[in-house]
Protein backbone atom coordinates (compact mmCIF):
# COMPACT_ATOMS: atom_id res chain seq x y z
CA UNK A 1 0.00 0.00 0.00
CA UNK A 2 1.66 3.53 -1.15
CA UNK A 3 0.24 6.45 0.73
CA UNK A 4 1.86 10.35 0.24
CA UNK A 5 2.10 13.14 2.45
CA UNK A 6 2.55 16.47 2.07
CA UNK A 7 5.54 18.83 4.19
CA UNK A 8 7.42 21.68 3.68
CA UNK A 9 10.76 21.64 4.08
CA UNK A 10 13.29 25.09 5.74
CA UNK A 11 12.78 26.69 2.38
CA UNK A 12 8.97 26.67 2.61
CA UNK A 13 9.19 24.65 -0.58
CA UNK A 14 6.99 21.96 -1.05
CA UNK A 15 7.49 18.11 -0.77
CA UNK A 16 5.61 15.31 -1.93
CA UNK A 17 7.15 11.84 0.90
CA UNK A 18 5.52 8.87 -0.33
CA UNK A 19 5.53 6.35 2.06
CA UNK A 20 4.96 2.56 1.14
CA UNK A 21 4.51 -1.02 2.69
CA UNK A 22 6.33 -3.46 1.47
CA UNK A 23 4.31 -6.32 -0.43
CA UNK A 24 2.57 -8.88 0.79
CA UNK A 25 3.82 -11.41 -0.98
CA UNK A 26 7.73 -11.46 -2.03
CA UNK A 27 7.58 -14.67 -3.89
CA UNK A 28 9.48 -16.21 -1.39
CA UNK A 29 12.94 -13.64 -2.42
CA UNK A 30 13.47 -10.63 -0.24
CA UNK A 31 13.25 -7.43 -1.55
CA UNK A 32 16.54 -5.93 -2.60
CA UNK A 33 14.85 -2.61 -3.32
CA UNK A 34 12.36 -0.35 -4.95
CA UNK A 35 11.97 1.50 -8.29
CA UNK A 36 10.44 5.13 -7.80
CA UNK A 37 9.40 6.89 -10.74
CA UNK A 38 7.28 10.19 -10.80
CA UNK A 39 5.49 12.74 -13.61
CA UNK A 40 2.87 15.10 -14.13
CA UNK A 41 0.03 15.19 -16.88
CA UNK A 42 3.11 17.44 -18.72
CA UNK A 43 6.10 14.99 -18.84
CA UNK A 44 6.97 11.33 -18.70
CA UNK A 45 8.55 8.99 -16.27
CA UNK A 46 11.49 10.06 -14.49
CA UNK A 47 13.43 8.17 -12.17
CA UNK A 48 14.24 9.05 -8.40
CA UNK A 49 17.38 10.42 -8.02
CA UNK A 50 18.44 7.66 -6.18
CA UNK A 51 17.39 4.74 -8.66
CA UNK A 52 17.56 2.14 -5.87
CA UNK A 53 15.58 2.99 -2.74
CA UNK A 54 16.65 0.40 0.17
CA UNK A 55 14.06 2.03 2.38
CA UNK A 56 9.72 2.34 2.52
CA UNK A 57 9.89 6.13 1.74
CA UNK A 58 11.17 8.89 -0.64
CA UNK A 59 10.62 12.65 -0.75
CA UNK A 60 10.38 14.48 -4.09
CA UNK A 61 10.36 18.42 -4.42
CA UNK A 62 7.54 19.84 -6.20
CA UNK A 63 8.02 23.05 -8.47
CA UNK A 64 4.99 24.24 -9.17
CA UNK A 65 0.71 23.73 -8.81
CA UNK A 66 0.46 20.35 -10.69
CA UNK A 67 -0.89 16.83 -10.03
CA UNK A 68 2.14 14.63 -9.38
CA UNK A 69 2.04 10.50 -10.46
CA UNK A 70 3.89 8.26 -8.31
CA UNK A 71 4.60 4.74 -8.58
CA UNK A 72 6.67 2.31 -6.72
CA UNK A 73 7.99 -1.14 -8.07
CA UNK A 74 9.55 -4.06 -5.64
CA UNK A 75 12.44 -5.81 -7.06
CA UNK A 76 13.90 -9.12 -5.72
CA UNK A 77 16.09 -11.44 -7.01
CA UNK A 78 12.69 -12.88 -9.04
CA UNK A 79 12.05 -9.32 -10.74
CA UNK A 80 10.08 -6.86 -10.98
CA UNK A 81 6.40 -6.71 -8.89
CA UNK A 82 3.76 -4.82 -10.00
CA UNK A 83 3.86 -1.12 -9.43
CA UNK A 84 1.81 0.83 -6.65
CA UNK A 85 0.05 4.38 -7.56
CA UNK A 86 -0.21 7.41 -5.90
CA UNK A 87 -1.37 10.59 -7.45
CA UNK A 88 -1.19 13.68 -5.83
CA UNK A 89 -2.62 17.09 -6.77
CA UNK A 90 -1.02 20.54 -5.09
CA UNK A 91 -3.17 24.02 -5.77
CA UNK A 92 -1.67 27.50 -5.84
CA UNK A 93 -2.66 27.91 -2.64
CA UNK A 94 0.17 25.83 -0.84
CA UNK A 95 2.20 27.58 -2.46
CA UNK A 96 1.04 31.17 -1.37
CA UNK A 97 0.14 30.09 1.96
CA UNK A 98 3.54 28.53 2.61
CA UNK A 99 5.76 30.83 0.74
Amino acid sequence: MVKGKVFYDQQSRPNIKVVWKPPNYDGGSAISHYIVEHKTVKTEWSSAANATIKTTEYSLQVKKSETYTIRVTAVNKLGVGEPAVLTVKFTGWYERRFR
